[in-house]
């Protein structure tokens, strides 16, 4: 690694918490390349690093428009709090509120992190291989600890169950749209204790 690879890298502090984000923007292939894809896990077109120079700054700036990101979902969702504790006739309707709010954030996120890398890949070789998100969430489940996937499968389970029995309870199809929410976080889920299961079995 060269003298401005590891300048660069000591711009990136150890964290647990956003590194994974970071490692969705990039897959190593079985033929020895590494792609980097701005789009994340959900990619469909990575672009082949040349270096380890610059693979070092793509992730140098991978892990600041994570921030920024969480920075403007928390800022979104406060605002969104505030204009729900206002409109307190609109009470009903909060259910589709977040489900637009999550529709709205998805389709804000793409356009954010395709003109936020755009500057980084002008120039870079392409590839049309798809970004694998399952491969993604296995591989995350495989450095993660037991205790977190059963913490966050309790968490799920109890939430869908709660809004769940809420929503026949109260016969608001309207609360149907968190179960949605939260069976679908299900999905990753699954994956991650699927690939501590395999690395299990490997150690």
């Amino acid at each position: 690694m060269g003298t401005k690879a590891r300048q660069l890298r000591e711009q990136i502090p150890d964290s647990n918490f956003t590194s994974p984000d970071v490692n969705a923007h990039f897959r190593k292939l079985d033929d020895g390349r590494t792609l980097f894809y701005p789009m994340g896990i959900f990619g469909r077109r990575g672009f082949v690093v040349a270096s380890t120079e610059q693979e070092t700054l793509l992730r140098v700036h991978a892990r600041g428009g994570s921030r920024k990101g969480g920075a403007a979902v928390l800022l979104v969702g406060f605002l969104g709090m505030i204009a729900i504790g206002v409109f307190t006739p609109l009470l009903r309707l909060v259910p589709w509120f977040a489900a637009g709010f999550v529709a709205a954030l998805f389709t804000a996120t793409w356009v954010f992190m395709r003109n936020y890398f755009r500057p980084f890949t002008e120039g870079m070789e392409s590839a049309n291989v798809p970004n694998s998100p399952i491969a993604y969430w296995r591989s995350v489940g495989q450095t993660m600890h037991p205790l977190w996937l059963v913490v966050q499968l309790v968490g799920i389970v109890a939430l869908v169950s709660c809004y769940f029995f809420r929503a026949m309870h109260l016969k608001e199809p309207g609360l149907f749209v968190f179960v949605a929410l939260w069976v679908v976080w299900l999905v990753p889920l699954g994956f991650q204790v699927q690939g501590w299961w395999r690395g299990r079995g490997q150690s």
